[in-house]
């Protein structure tokens, strides 16, 4: 969905302007101080739980149709690389520093357990 500064309500971005580089739920998502976005962590049924983190750092507004959005990696969390991060809060610090703090994870010998670090990036 797309909501237009000024727009008042929300459209449906029929037409997939605005793809992500791949589905995710139980993801974090923040606004940077210079008006960027981030997402990290989460689940993709294409690959199961995810640790990476993304920034979109275009979107094209005029002369586009089809995916408009450019998302870059930015780095991941690096403990739970083969787990998975999710159900996390997220927020920028100061304009140098990203912060993520607690969520869940799974692993195979105990099962979904909750994270009680906090990893900066």
């Amino acid at each position: 969905h797309i909501l237009k500064v000024g727009g008042g309500s929300w459209e449906n971005d029929q037409q997939n302007k605005c793809k992500m580089n791949r589905k995710r739920t139980h993801a974090s998502m923040l606004s940077t101080m210079d008006g960027k976005v981030v997402i990290s962590g989460g689940f993709s049924e294409q690959v199961g739980w995810l640790a990476d983190i993304e920034m979109l750092t275009e979107v094209k507004t005029e002369g586009c149709s089809d995916n408009c959005c450019t998302w870059e990696s930015i780095g991941s969390f690096d403990e739970y690389r083969n787990s998975g991060l999710y159900a996390h809060c997220s927020v920028q610090y100061d304009e140098n520093t990203l912060v993520f703090i607690g969520g869940n994870t799974w692993s195979q010998s105990y099962g979904q357990y909750d994270v009680a670090t906090t990893q900066i990036l």
